[in-house]
């Protein structure tokens, strides 16, 4: 074994004692492990042996090495939910696999899981198998349905989701516009979100654990978390009925508040509140609009708002994005460039703020990581790099289990690891 195999220990954080087992594939459940292990939880990776996560193969993104070529399986997918983590390849279709995940199960705080509904149950390591084992243990299975349901038994991923959702529903240009129809959200946000919820359920139920000795089974789905996202949308519908269409840029809580071309670019302006609409009619040199009764209040704006648009583009259009930008936020009026990523990483905001952080890699110096969006004064996340698949499967299994070289190695030569 390299010594890169040794990962050096990181500082103790607030969630330090806690181990986790990660089985989970993809995004979701990873990051729901990654921000558990961000904060001192020894989190235990559990991946095919072989291939691994699937992550390992989906993205096109990689980390390159010094003479610029990828290195395998160290793809973005990967890289972006399983830092801080040690990897174990265990053949889970086995029984001396199986035998071994419960051996670490009665040993472990929290287990997170996100096969189909079922898998789990034909291996015999689902939750009333292994809280057998461990009472106290926290069971989180992560999935795209939900364990119950009649959709329970399919696959579900972030783009499937977001359509059965509604969120595609509410998403891209108006129908009386030019490549009107739904569209998927840019990002994997379904996918994230639900990581996030999961990691908050298992906090809620290690302090219950902590109070009461005993574990629980979670059930955390993309579907559920795709509804809940469209928070005030699907709220307005649950009172009255109201179906939200589909307003591109444009937010549909007041006017003017979209996209407008400037000069030589574009900004999302939001000027729906009265007093800033008055700033930017003072701004633009159009105070008229202000007297205007059909952009008297927040409601008459947004009615008339084809109308308001057609007003304001104009001016905006003479303006540069970089004079408008200063002195709409002189005026305190919500506004900002469309930029794409260079754009956002080039902003010193985004450097102060630390959203990416540099992580010591044995193949590469190009490694760097998305931060934790969490600032906590007292008790800041750690990094350290992703484990390579099976990094740390002798490791684990000397050092938590006990087993020796022989019968590690015996276990490599039957496949189970």
């Amino acid at each position: 074994m390299s010594d890169a195999t040794h990962t050096p220990p990181a500082p103790a954080g607030p969630l330090a004692g806690i181990r986790v087992l990660d089985l989970g594939r993809v995004i979701a459940g990873p990051y729901a492990a990654q921000m558990l292990a961000d904060y001192g939880a020894q989190v235990i990776k559990v991946e095919r042996p072989g291939t691994g996560d699937e992550a390992r193969a989906m993205s096109t993104g990689a980390l390159l090495n010094a003479a610029g070529e990828k290195i395998p399986g160290e793809t973005s997918m990967v890289l972006l939910a399983n830092r801080n983590k040690r990897s174990l390849t265990l053949a889970l279709d086995q029984p001396r696999g199986q035998a071994i995940l419960k051996q670490l199960a009665a040993q472990s705080d929290v287990l997170i899981e996100n096969f189909i509904p079922g898998t789990m149950a034909r291996f015999g390591l689902d939750y009333p198998s292994l809280s057998r084992i461990n009472p106290a243990l926290v069971y989180c299975s992560v999935s795209g349905w939900g364990q119950t349901g009649p959709r329970a038994g399919l696959p579900g991923f972030d783009s499937v989701v977001q359509a059965a959702c509604g969120l595609m529903s509410v998403t891209g240009q108006r129908e009386d516009s030019p490549g009107a129809g739904p569209v998927r959200v840019g990002a994997s946000v379904v996918d994230v979100a639900t990581g996030m919820n999961a990691a908050f359920a298992i906090m809620v139920a290690l302090r219950h654990r902590d109070a009461t000795g005993q574990g629980q089974h979670l059930d955390v789905a993309l579907f559920d978390t795709g509804v809940a996202l469209q928070a005030d949308n699907v709220q307005k519908y649950l009172l009255n009925g109201d179906l939200i269409g589909r307003h591109g840029s444009e937010n549909y809580g007041g006017a003017p508040a979209r996209i407008f071309d400037t000069a030589d670019g574009s900004v999302f302006i939001m000027a729906g509140i009265s007093t800033q609409f008055r700033a930017l009619c003072t701004i633009l040199e159009c105070p008229e609009l202000v007297a205007d009764p059909r952009f008297a209040d927040v409601a008459s704006r947004f009615r008339h708002r084809d109308a308001l648009t057609a007003l304001l583009q104009p001016r905006i259009a003479r303006i540069s994005s970089a004079h408008l930008l200063a002195a709409l936020e002189a005026a305190s009026v919500p506004c900002s460039q469309v930029r794409n990523y260079q754009a956002v990483f080039d902003d010193p905001h985004t450097e102060e703020r630390a959203l990416r952080v540099a992580a010591p890699h044995p193949q590469s110096d190009r490694l760097q990581l998305i931060a934790s969006p969490i600032k906590c004064s007292a008790t800041p996340a750690r990094y350290q790099r992703p484990p390579s698949l099976g990094e740390h499967t002798e490791e684990i299994l000397s050092q938590t289990l006990g087993l020796d070289a022989a019968e590690i190695e015996e276990l490599r030569a039957s496949g189970v690891i």
